[in-house]
């Protein structure tokens, strides 16, 4: 499947996980890091 793709690492796979915990964690950790990207030009 996605096994010769993604390295496995012992962390849970974003965005393809099933525990919801885990996939809010992805999600605010994708949001955060799009933000100080985002706002990195203007500090």
């Amino acid at each position: 499947s996605m096994l010769g793709i993604i390295p496995l690492t012992g962390l849970p796979l974003p965005f393809i996980s099933h525990g919801g915990t885990a996939l809010i964690a992805v999600f605010l950790m994708c949001g955060l890091i799009l933000n100080v990207a985002a706002h990195r030009n203007s500090l």
